[in-house]
């Protein structure tokens, strides 16, 4: 496979590289983050619950 010439030198390819890993963990963090507020709201089991406590309401009437 040949390289692609793309006028950058090797330090600046891999300063390029360096800060876009480094980029990476604030955006991977925060989408932790956010998906593990979601999942505290709608626990996995939250629609059995749910189905569970329509039943039993339904049960009382």
């Amino acid at each position: 496979m040949s390289r692609i010439d793309h006028g950058f030198s090797d330090d600046q390819v891999n300063l390029f590289s360096q800060i876009l890993f480094i980029a990476l963990f604030p955006i991977a963090y925060f989408m932790y983050r956010h998906f593990r507020s979601i999942r505290a709201r709608f626990p996995p089991d939250l629609a059995e619950r749910l189905r569970q406590q329509k039943q039993i309401s339904g049960k009382n009437t």
